[in-house]
């Protein structure tokens, strides 16, 4: 991690944030930008109410909620995290579990490159930047 001062000149270019867990994701998401992620490890829901992922699925994310499950024939409230599972031809509802331990990869969309000042202001923090063109003005650049 650096600190990067908003008196840099030089440009950057958003890079994928990684996520262990839905429970990241929710901490991640924002009003801004929809998030759009992609599965890195696989799993296994031991409830019909909640969904499955395999390596590869797709997610937008939208918000947590709580939601009721059977276990063991007794029901018990789960929070989970309402996203859509985006299919080929559709996308379709998916509750994913926050206690859930995955891996997602975040998908960006686009390869604009932006100021330090545009990214503040564009973007929820953390987020990961690569410098794409150094501040000239600088001699050691980060």
């Amino acid at each position: 991690h650096f600190l990067i001062p908003t008196s840099y000149k030089g440009k950057f270019k958003r890079q994928p944030r990684e996520f262990p867990t839905a429970y990241d994701l929710e901490i991640a998401k924002s009003e801004k930008e929809p998030l759009h992620v992609v599965a890195t490890k696989a799993f296994h829901s031991p409830h019909d109410e909640l969904s499955s992922v395999s390596v590869g699925d797709q997610f937008l994310v939208h918000h947590s909620q709580i939601t009721e499950v059977l276990c063991e024939g007794i029901k018990k409230v789960v929070n989970v995290l309402a996203c859509e599972k985006i299919l080929k031809k559709s996308n379709e509802a998916a509750l994913l579990p926050l206690y859930m331990e995955g891996g997602f990869v975040e998908v960006i969309h686009d390869k604009k490159q932006y100021q330090i000042s545009e990214l503040c202001a564009q973007f929820c923090l953390p987020f990961n930047v690569k410098v794409s063109v150094r501040d000239l003005f600088i001699e050691e650049d980060i």
